[in-house]
This record gives structure tokens, sequence and C-alpha cells, in this order.
């Protein structure tokens, strides 16, 4: 069989590629081989390559030491190697050096012939950078310790033709189209920065890189270590092109970068502001070749670091920042601010618009905007504490040509608050003065106006917060001290500060007010009164005063309808400040008030002030000086206002006001309170005076209609002394309840008065009016004294009191009762206690005490006190038509009871009588004489029938009965009915003549009685005379006036008795002394009025042994034994 070979072209084409390709491989295999030997020298070409590298440089100058192919073992691969490679600049100054590298050639032109590197890569070099002190940036040898500085080394104009980037781009263009030197990498680089102006020496320690020129465009990325003092940790930058290169982009990242030490780089200024610590920053551009720069980056972090401003360090915890300038728009935005520093903590952003900078225009303003959310800051001491700031917005403007800021817009929040407003903050040009052949600037002075509104819930301390401490610190600190609560709820701000405005001690009204309203407020206006609390209205701070007003609130548990703060002025200390409130409420609220401020209304006049009832209302108007050297002095207090239905108790001995209507005025110098109403009850008007000066002097005017209820109330039984009414005018004077004068001046018209001891009685609308005085005397004692007038009375007088004794004397001028007595006299007691009563008159009628002298002798209740009265009066009247005239009485008692006493007195012209009585244990011995018998027995047992004569009688009274023995003389019996009877039955004619005519005679009689309860006992009566014979026994109730006698009559007594002188048969007779051998026995029974008289008839002829068996019993008759 046979084959037919057909070739065509194509096919041997192919074959022929082939048959390359296999020798191409074994040539790189028996070259690979090779290179694992050794690298295989190729310093024939070095010259061409070094040519190359320096065509690639634009020129500048390369030389390399070795070149070869070798196998790298890292990168498995075969490379054309150089060593020993340095770069120069155009003065052939050592540009930089490395130890080792490699290079890429351009294929197609290497097969031509040519050589042309596309690509080099550099490693274990090093390069330096120098300034010199003249500000020239120069590369230098590496190696290069001492530098020159020449002053022909100064910048030119032309040096900043490096910032006009856009002349590099036609070479880059030309670059890539050519496809010359693609790449350029370098690893392990050492840079070195030196700078003779800040001493800075700074290098990078294995630094790496790339730059590349290819169909995408250019790309440059460089990193590094830095190593030297205070120099940044690593450094990178990066830049990029699009494959037009017609758009680009840099960025430069710094990390652990010192600013400061950065900051020297570009400007030899000194700042006030100044950052110690290490940052972390970016800086970034973007831009094209036909708008040029677009945009401008820069960010920054760190941590740990402290600010300076003028030297005073402010510690940063950490900081972050970016900001964008957007250079076709000419604006700056800050899109994030993160701050946590010892003064602001927080997040920001913002932006601004610099496009003015650009226009070509002379006056340059920059819009800008600030937003911030959750920030704190602290900006004391110029505020007193920080601020917790929810958010805030700031748009503006800042005008440089005026250094202004205008603020068109400004908004925030705080914590239950937010606001807005406008405003400007500028700076005064500056001020030169010529001293000399210099001029003296005096610096730039702030100005500030702003215009704000708020809403929300602010508390004081909030508002204190945001008021800067020198800011109308007056205002400020009495706001601090005086506001203790509150929600300010509303606010207008309006400030207008030129410079120089707070340098100054005082901040003109015009430059500042603050408009606000506050609700549930406690302001504490004085020291020692409770706050106004619950507090709404409105208020309005100037730059040098404030005033607020008041629309309610609550004062204790009063409430305020209406007030006003005034403060004119805080600066200078002085101005008088004024408050004024209207409040309504209950008595007992406010003296609870009172109560705790200075005056102490309740302790110091001891009112039950806690059950005081009334409603009310008061304006109150202080005025004080704005010093914190005010006294209570300097204090001016107005305060007025009324009560109605008020009770006040316990005012006088548990006595109190009812149903009172009160106007209240409070003054610095009084208190004054006027009323009507009841006093108890009895209706009342009054004025009460309270003085506040060193003496604390009270007065009382009042005017009261006096009932008997008023008395009964007060513990005097008045209603069986006076009936109807009288009235009081009433002044008095003293230190609180304690009156030291008292005037009272009493009508007594409108009653009827019944004084039954004195025997006065008024009838009712008879005209009668008094005066009592009330004093203090010179030693302090208390002083009363009276004037009464009426018709058949007068009192005048005069009492001394102390504290500890009671009465210590009494004067009285005049003591008168028509028909009862008119008498004068003083009482004094002495240190020890004793009381002396000396009293003198001319007329008392003692008629009323007379008959209890039955009762004389008995126990009863002592003084209390030793007690010597002496008592003098001129006509003492004893019973009706029985007078004593000169009568003369003294007593002399013990606390317990009566010691001793006398009376005396003169009956008729020649005529006197005479008692005197002495305690013995517990009776009483008493004598008595007078020169006319009948007087005293008229006077003790109001019988007329006894005449002249007279009485000597001695007796002793006891505790249950007294005893004495009475004897007379010469006293004639005239008229007496009940023994006219006896001899009426006795048929005594002759004697009953006698007895109604000139009476019958006796010349003695002899009385024993015994005083018994009231009841006068008479064992054994005898009486004798010429004409007749009496005896008598029996008892006599003086109060009843009812008696039981028995007797004997005796007619011709003298005859009839002669025959009882005979011993033995005179006592059969006569039987009984007084009696005769003839008598006659009576009985007398039942009143003296109604008595019932009886006789024996046989008794007459009787002897005596049998008389006395046909008489009357023998012993006393009893008040039964009829």
């Amino acid at each position: 069989m046979a084959f037919k070979m057909k070739f065509s072209l194509r096919m041997l084409f192919l074959e022929f590629l082939a048959l390359l390709v296999i020798l191409t491989l074994v040539a790189a295999g028996l070259l690979a081989w090779r290179l694992t030997k050794g690298p295989l020298d190729m310093n024939v070409f070095r010259p061409q390559v070094e040519a190359a590298l320096t065509k690639a440089r634009g020129g500048q100058r390369v030389d390399i030491e070795t070149l070869a192919l070798a196998w790298s073992p890292d990168k498995k691969r075969i490379e054309a190697t150089i060593g020993g490679i340095t770069t120069y600049t155009f003065d052939n100054q050592v540009h930089a050096k490395a130890e080792k590298g490699a290079v890429w050639f351009d294929t197609a032109t290497l097969i031509q012939g040519k050589i042309n590197i596309v690509k080099i890569r550099l490693e274990n070099g090093s390069s330096a950078l120098h300034r010199d002190v003249y500000g020239n940036w120069k590369i230098v040898p590496p190696e290069m310790e001492v530098f020159p500085e020449t002053e022909n080394n100064q910048p030119t104009k032309d040096a900043t033709i490096i910032w006009d980037w856009r002349r590099w781009i036609p070479q880059f263009r030309d670059h890539v189209e050519t496809q010359s030197f693609q790449s350029v990498e370098f690893s392990n680089f050492n840079l070195r920065l030196t700078d003779s102006i800040t001493g800075l020496n700074w290098k990078t320690v294995g630094a790496e890189g790339i730059w590349s020129a290819d169909e995408d465009g250019l790309m440059l990325d460089v990193s590094g270590d830095l190593q030297g003092i205070d120099a940044p940790n690593a450094v990178q930058l990066r830049f990029f092109s699009d494959a037009a290169i017609e758009n680009f982009s840099v960025e430069l990242g710094v990390v652990g970068a010192d600013p400061a030490k950065l900051a020297a780089f570009l400007t030899e200024e000194n700042y006030d502001l100044i950052y110690e610590g290490v940052v972390d920053f970016n800086i970034g551009a973007t831009a094209n070749e036909k708008d040029g720069l677009l945009t401008a980056q820069v960010s920054a972090a760190g941590e740990n670091g402290v600010v300076l401003y003028k030297q005073s360090p402010y510690s940063l915890n950490s900081m972050s920042f970016e900001a964008l300038f957007d250079i076709k728009a000419r604006e700056v935005n800050l899109t994030q601010l993160n701050l946590n520093t010892q003064k602001v903590e927080g997040g920001f952003s913002g932006v601004a618009d610099f496009s003015s900078l650009f226009s070509g225009s002379e006056v340059h303003k920059f819009p800008f905007k600030i937003v911030a959310e959750d920030v704190w800051v602290d900006f004391q001491p110029m505020f007193s504490q920080s601020w917790d700031i929810n958010a805030f917005e700031v748009d503006g403007v800042l005008d440089t040509s005026i250094l202004s800021v205008v603020i068109d817009r400004m908004s925030g929040s705080v914590p239950g608050f937010s606001g807005a407003g406008s405003g400007r903050v500028y700076l005064e040009p500056e001020l030169l003065v010529e001293e000399g052949d210099t001029k003296k600037s005096f610096g730039q002075r702030i100005g500030v106006e702003v215009k704000a509104t708020g809403e929300g819930k602010a508390s004081p301390q909030q508002i204190i917060s945001y008021w800067p401490v020198k800011l109308g610190s007056g205002a400020r600190d009495w706001a601090k001290r005086n506001i203790k609560d509150g929600r300010a709820t509303k606010l207008n701000f309006f400030m207008d500060f030129p410079p120089g405005t707070n340098s100054k001690p005082i901040v003109p009204d015009k430059a500042l007010t603050l408009d606000f309203r506050v609700e549930d407020a406690e302001v504490k206006f004085l020291e020692d009164l409770p706050p106004i609390t619950e507090a709404s209205g409105v208020g309005r701070l100037r730059g040098n005063s404030m005033k607020i007003n008041l629309e309610s609130g609550k004062f204790g548990d009063w409430l305020i309808d209406e007030g006003s703060v005034d403060l004119p002025a805080f600066h200078p200390a002085g101005a008088i400040s004024e408050y004024s409130a209207t409040g309504r409420g209950n008595l007992k609220a406010l003296m609870e008030i009172l109560e705790g401020s200075r005056l102490n209304v309740c302790s110091r006049y001891d009112l039950a002030c806690d059950q005081m009832r009334g409603e009310g209302g008061l304006e109150v108007n202080i005025k004080r000086p704005m010093s914190e050297k005010t006294t209570i002095q300097d204090i001016v207090f107005d305060a007025s206002g009324g009560f109605v239905e008020t009770e006040i108790p316990d005012l006088v001995s548990g006595f109190g006001l009812v149903n009172t209507d009160l106007t209240v005025k409070l003054v610095n110098e009084s208190l004054e309170i006027k009323g009507a109403g009841r006093f108890g009850s009895a209706p009342a008007e009054f004025t009460w005076k309270q003085l506040f000066n060193d003496d604390a002097d009270t007065s009382l005017v009042a005017n009261a209609v006096i009932t008997p209820d008023l008395f009964n109330s007060l513990g005097l039984a008045a209603r069986s002394i006076m009936q109807g009414e009288a009235d009081l005018e009433l002044e008095a004077y003293g230190k609180g309840r304690d009156f030291n004068s008292i005037d009272m001046h009493v009508d007594l018209t409108g009653a009827a008065i019944n004084l039954a001891e004195i025997g006065w009685l008024k009838p009712l609308y008879v005209p009668a009016s008094g005066e009592i005085r009330y004093g203090k005397g010179p030693s302090g004692e208390a002083v009363l004294t009276g004037d009464i007038e009426a018709k058949g009375l007068e009192l005048a007088g005069e009492l001394t009191f102390d504290d500890e004794n009671g009465l210590q004397r009494a004067n009285i001028e005049r003591i008168y009762s028509e028909n009862r007595l008119d008498m004068r006299g003083d009482l004094n007691r002495a240190t020890n206690g004793d009381v002396q009563i000396n009293v003198s008159g001319p007329f008392l009628d003692a008629s009323r005490w007379i008959d209890g002298l039955s009762e004389f002798g008995k126990e009863g209740p002592g003084p209390g006190v030793n007690i010597l009265a002496n008592v003098s009066v001129d006509k003492l009247k004893l019973r009706e038509n029985i007078e004593l005239l000169n009568s003369k009485i003294v007593l002399d008692m013990n606390p317990e009871t009566l010691e001793r006493g006398l009376v005396s007195g003169t009956i008729s012209r020649g005529k006197g009588v005479e008692a005197t009585f002495e305690r013995d244990g517990g009776d009483i011995a008493f004598q008595l004489r007078s020169d006319d018998a009948g007087y005293i027995l008229k006077t003790l047992f109001k019988t007329d029938y006894l005449i002249g004569g007279t009485l000597n009688m001695n007796g002793v009274f006891g505790k249950e009965f007294g005893t004495a023995e009475m004897f007379m003389k010469d006293i004639r019996l005239k008229g007496a009915p009940i023994l006219a009877q006896v001899f009426a039955l006795a048929s005594l004619r002759g004697l009953t003549d006698v007895l109604n005519g000139d009476g019958v005679f006796f010349t003695e009689v002899e009385a024993p009685i015994r005083i018994n309860n009231g009841q006068i006992e008479l064992p054994g009566v005898k009486a004798s005379g010429p004409a007749m014979g009496l005896t008598t026994r029996g008892w006599l109730n003086l109060d009843s006036g009812e008696l039981n006698l028995d007797g004997v009559v005796v007619p011709s007594f003298g005859v009839n008795s002669a025959l009882g002188g005979i011993p033995i048969i005179g006592d059969l007779f006569v039987s009984r002394q007084g009696e005769g051998v003839f008598a006659v026995t009576y009985s007398v029974r039942g009143a003296l009025e109604r008595a019932r008289v009886s006789i024996n008839p046989l008794s007459a002829v009787t002897p005596g042994f049998l008389r006395r068996i046909m008489e009357n019993p023998s012993t006393i008759p009893t008040p039964d034994a009829e």
C-alpha cells in the first residue's frame, strides 16, 4: 500500500513554530540549570543598562557595579540582578544608594538589540533629605553628617514649581505610551530626614514601596517605619491616577506623629494652641488635569495627649476627626470630630464655605455650620460646672474683614430644655498708641451679640450652670442663693456686649436682658422667713438688675395671688431691693410662719397660736439694701391686711377674742392690729400696737361693752351686783402682754349696780364713770390707781403690788358711799410680810356687822399674814340712830386668827365706851366698859328700854359658846312692853305708871350671860332698885326673835326685901337674893313682838321657900320646854 504525503505552507509554519518553542524550552532549561550553579556574569551589558536607567531618570546619572543573570530562590524565577547601585542628582550629588536589585527589559527592543528597562527593583538602599537653616530642602548623600549652609541655597520662586504638578502629566503619559520604565520597586530602604532649623534627625527603617506607570495609570505606594527622637512610628504615601492620567488621588498616612514637630516643617511661628502627644493622621487629596485640585481630606486620631492653650494644660483622653475640603465648591466639611478630654467630650460635624477666598474680593466671608450630639463640656472656671448637651447646631458666617462671626441660627437642647437663636461675636480693631518712636498695642477685645429663645423645664441648677460666673455676678449670686427649686419653661435672651463690657465691674442693663417664665419655683427672699413655694410667674434679668412678677405661689400654707421682686442694681452694693406680695390664708398658718422668724410672736407673747382661727389676706412690701453686710435694721417692712371671723384664745386669764374682724399693719417700727368683734361674750373694738424698738413697747387701745356675762366668764359673780351694760375705754402700754401702764375709763351709765356691802345702788341710765390706771413704780412694782364717781359714790386710791408677794401698799384717798361710809387710809406690807392698816374718816356705818358679834370667837379662815389695823372714825354708826363718836378700832391678827383688839369711842359728852379683847388659847377674853349702859344694850340687843347707867362686862368667847358677866349701875328701865304686861297682870298699877313715865330705876343689875350658836342664855339676871326688884332666867334668840323667860318681880324692893336680912327667917321668906317677901313670878314665851306673858297670883303672898315650889322649872328653859 502506498502512502501519499501532502505538505502545505501552513503546516510547515506550525511545525517550525513548535520546533522553536521546543528549542526555547530546552534553552531555558539549560539556562536554568546553569544558573543553579551560580550567577551568569553579564557585565558586558552594564554600560547599556546604566545608560538605560539614566535615560529613564530623565538624564540623572545612575551607576551600577555588577550585572548578572541569577536564579531567585525566593521568587522562583530568573532575574537580571544588579549590585552596587548609585543614583545622582543633576549636579552629580549622590541621590541614593542600593546594595542590590533587579531589572526587567523590554523584550521587543531587546530582540532589536536595544536595551530598554521597563522595571527595576532596589533592595537594601539608603537616601537622605535635608533642610538647611534658610529653609531649603535638598537631597544629600546618605552618609553626609555636616551639611553646607550657603545663602545661595535660599529658595527662589522657581522652587515652587514642584507644586505645579500639571507639568509632570505629559511626561507621565509619554512614559506610559512608550512603555518605558513601567515599575520601580524597592524594599528595606533607609531614608534619612534631617533639619537644621528644628534639629530633627529621622530615618525610615526597612521602607518599601512601588511605583508603576502602565496602561492602568500611575500608582505610588511607599511605607516604612521611622526612627529618631520624636519621630512618628510609621509613614505611608500612596498616589493613584486613572488610565488616561487625567484624575489623581494622593494620601499620606502617619502613625504616632508629634503634631508640633510636623508643624515645625511648615512654619516657624509659635501658636497659643499646642498639642503634646502623638497622633495618627492621614492627609489626602484628589485632582484632575482640567480643574486642578478638587478635594483635600485630613483625618487624625490620638489618645492620652495634652493640649496647651496659652501654657494652660488640658488633658486629651482621645481624639479623632475627619475633614474634607471641596476645592471646587470652596467648602470644608468636618465629617466627624470625636473628643474625649477633661473639658469636652462628644461628637461633632460641620461644614464651612471658603469660596470668597478665591473670588478676588477684598471682603472674605466664610459661611459655616457646626452640628453636635451627646456632648459634655466643662468650661470651668468661666462657668461653675460642666454641661450635658443633647445636641446643638450652629449656622453662621466668619467675616475676616471685620473680624467677626455672625451666627444666623443656632439651636440646641439640654436635658429638659431646648432653644434657638442668633448672634454675633467680633473683635474690635486693634488700637495702637504711639509711645515715643514705638507703637504700643492694647490688644483686641471681644464683643458679643446674642438673641435666643428657649422652652422646656430647666432647673435653677441648670440655669446657674449655663450662666457665666462673672457675667452679672450679682444677679447670678442672688439667684444661686435664693432660688432653691423650680422650672424655667420659657426664655427670651438678648445680649449686646460691646468690646470691653465684661472687663468692667458693672454690666449695663441695656447690655443684657433675659425674660423668663418659671413654674413650681421655690424662692427664699429673707433668711428668717420660709421660702415661697409652687411659685409661677415671669421675670426679667438685666445686666445689673432683675425683676420677677409672681402670678401664684404658696408662702407656708398661704396662697400667693401676686407678687414681685425688684432688684434694681447689683453693683455697686447698697441699692434698695423691693419684694411685694399679696396673699391669703388662715391666721394660724401665718402665726406659725411669724413664730419661725425673728419676731417669735407666739413664744414671745405667750400666745396659743395653734388654736387661732380666722381667714384673711395680706399685702406685703419689703425693702432691703443689696449688700452682704445688710443687717435686720436695714430692712424696711410694710405689711397690711385683715382677717374675718377670727378667734384668738387665752389673751387674758383664759379669755380671748371670738368672731372678730381684724386689720393688720406691720412696719419696721411696729405691728398694729385693729379689730372689731367679741371679747368673749362682750362686743369690743381694739387697736394693739407692738413697737420694735429696744424697749419692745406695746400699746393697746380698746373699747368694749362690759356685761355681767363677761364678769361671770372671768369667775366673778357679777349678776348679783350688775345688770345692763357698761362701756370700757382702755389704753395699755408695756412689753408684749406684760403691760406696765394701763388707763381705763368706764362709763357705767347703761348699767344698774347694787353694791349692798357699801350701801350703794345705782339705777339704770343714771350717770356714773370711773378711771382706773395701772403702772410701774420707780422700783418696778405694779401700781394700780382708780377714781370712780357717781351719784352717792366715790372711790379713789392707789394699790402697789410686786411679783412675789402681791399687794404691798394701798393708799385709799377716799371711799365714799352716801350714808354708808366716808373713809381714807393706807395699807403697808413689811419686808417680812406683816401688814399694817391705818384707816380714818368722818363716817362709817357698821350696823350690818353688829348682829354678827354673837359669832365672835368662832374659828374662821385667818388672814394668812400678821395684820395690825388701826381704824379711826369721827362718826361710827352702830345701829339706826346709834352712833359712836371719835371711835378707834385696833385689831392685831396673826396669820391664823385674831390675837387682840380694842374698840373705843365717845357716846356723848363725858361718856365713853371701851372694849378690849385678847386671845387666850382657843378662846378670846374680853372686857367692856361703858359710861352709858343703855347705849351698849341698845346697840347689842336692839332694845331701847334701858337708859343711862354704867356697864362693866367681862367674858370669854370660845369655839362653841361664850360666857360673860355684865354689871350695871344706876340704870333706868322705861317702857318695856313685856314687863308692863307683867305689872298689869299682877295689878301693880303704880309700877306700871312709873315704868311708862320716868322709868324704873335700878341701882344694880347683875347679868350672867352665855352665848351658844347665836342664842343668848340668861342663867340668872338680878336687878334691884328702890321701887322694884327683878330676876330673870331663860334665853333669847336674836336671829329669830324667839324668847323664853321666867322670873320674879318684887315691888317696893327696899321694904319688901328687908325681912330677907333676918338670919334664918329671911331665907325662909325671901329665899333668894334680889327677891322680897312679897313678889310675883312670871313667864314669857314666843317672840318679842308677840310675847305671851303669864303670872302666878298666889306667888305674891307665898313665902320664898314655898314660892320656889310654885315657880316654873328651876332650870333654864329650852326652846322646846313648853
